[in-house]
């Protein structure tokens, strides 16, 4: 049996056995170690992860939208307040936006209701190419969104008709007939053929009921007429059978995950991710970045709508209003580091002076990030490392009446630099080689 704290176990935290030390009564003098948060960043992580506990269930079953709500009211308590009560307060991102890929500004925590849906396309996929598994034409969890999803995703190439459903597969010209065709399909009685049952001596029309009651409109001549069109022109090719492809992947396989951002697509797309989430620096420094560059930080303007306490000003250069802005690229003290910084590492181009003029934090970082003929990956970790010295800073000030003057708070940039490096930004190390 693994022994207490040897790390062995369920994925749910609880050990395999106790071993020797329960045995000899050793459980009770063990020493108890007070829980510490993993900070915003660690909580973010673990919020993704926690649903990777789950997600056989998710795949076999179709989970109530209320049992998606009370999983993702714990994910956001835990995401932004840890172990305590939910506020409005604490949620500085709503929870739609924190669920987009981390390429469309988002935090990348998955959205539930769409990662559900993405694993239960499984089934459809393996309908068509893998037939013969025992399951193969019972019921399976997927609603008509899923299917419609399923088929949006998918092309079709006609062999022999046998796999292609004649009125749920895009086979003419990548849609299906039911939305094509809708009021012939309302009629049809038999919906389940497979297109080369359909068009084996019309069969198709065999199955449409005309009640002796209804009026047969120009609407549905017209859809009749098309219909029998389209089943006349598809060409079966005995023997070969029907192909299909994911669209969504290089090799046309279906995957999880593509399935999971093709529902993302009608998000537009940011450089957030080659800015902050690929650079390298702490999991803590890009969530702080990724809330200020939202002007989701608790900077004294905030404060201030709220009607909460706040100094009014900015603590580090006490003249001017603290913003977001202000504090990453206006503020006088963020301007006399920065000259210094590019006097060390020998780039003038980073001189607040050479700045482009910015609206936003975004705007801001965007352009500084992207300064041309200076390593990019290095300039990227030095920015996000620069601008959390600095928000660490003027928290010290806020919260402990203490301060550092320029030239300490350049040396603190320096030696936490030559930490990153060693922790393995190479690029940041590539780029100011002085640091190690």
């Amino acid at each position: 049996m693994a022994g207490w704290g040897s790390g062995r176990g369920g994925d749910d935290g609880v050990q395999g056995g106790l071993g020797k030390r329960r045995r000899q009564g050793g459980l009770g003098q063990r020493r108890r170690r007070r829980w510490r948060r993993p900070g915003r960043a660690g909580e973010a992580a673990a919020a993704a992860t926690a649903v990777s506990r789950p997600i056989y269930l998710l795949t076999a079953s179709k989970v109530t939208k209320e049992s998606l709500k009370q999983l993702d009211k714990q994910r956001h308590r835990f995401l932004w307040a840890g172990t305590g009560d939910i506020t409005g307060g604490k949620c500085k991102v709503n929870w739609t936006k924190t669920c987009l890929p981390t390429s469309q500004g988002g935090l990348g925590v998955l959205n539930l209701e769409k990662f559900t849906r993405a694993l239960r396309l499984r089934w459809l996929w393996h309908e068509w190419k893998d037939p013969n598994k025992p399951w193969v034409g019972l019921d399976t969890p997927c609603d008509e969104i899923d299917k419609d999803l399923f088929a949006a995703s998918t092309k079709i190439t006609v062999g022999d008709g046998n796999m292609t459903r004649f009125w749920d597969s895009t086979w003419i010209d990548g849609r299906r007939p039911k939305d094509l065709m809708p009021l012939v399909y309302a009629i049809s009685k038999n919906r389940k053929k497979s297109l080369h049952q359909g068009k084996e001596d019309d069969t198709w029309v065999d199955d449409l009921i005309f009640d002796a009651g209804s009026t047969i409109t120009v609407n549905l001549v017209e859809q009749l007429v098309r219909l029998w069109e389209a089943v006349r022109n598809v060409q079966l090719v005995s023997e070969e059978p029907d192909q299909i492809v994911w669209k969504f992947t290089g090799n046309g396989h279906y995957t999880a995950s593509s399935a999971y951002h093709a529902q993302c697509l009608e998000a537009p797309s940011t450089n957030l991710n080659s800015l902050i989430w690929k650079a390298w620096a702490p999991g803590k420094c890009k969530f702080y970045v990724w809330l200020i560059i939202q002007n989701r930080v608790w900077t004294s303007d905030r404060l201030a709508i709220r009607g909460w306490q706040n100094n009014g000003h900015c603590p580090l250069c006490r003249c001017e209003a603290e913003t977001g802005l202000h504090l990453v690229a206006t503020c006088r003290y963020t301007k006399r580091i920065w000259h210094h910084v590019a006097g060390w590492v020998g780039y003038h181009q980073l001189e607040p002076s050479q700045w482009e003029e910015a609206h936003s934090v975004c705007q801001w970082w965007e352009s500084l990030a992207n300064t041309p003929n200076i390593p990019k990956k290095g300039l990227r970790s030095l920015i996000l490392l620069v601008v959390w010295e600095i928000w660490k800073e003027r928290n010290r000030r806020i919260f402990d009446n203490k301060e550092m003057a320029v030239g300490l708070l350049l040396a603190k940039i320096k030696e936490e630099a030559s930490v990153w490096a060693l922790a393995g930004a190479k690029r940041l190390r590539d780029f100011v080689p002085r640091i190690v």
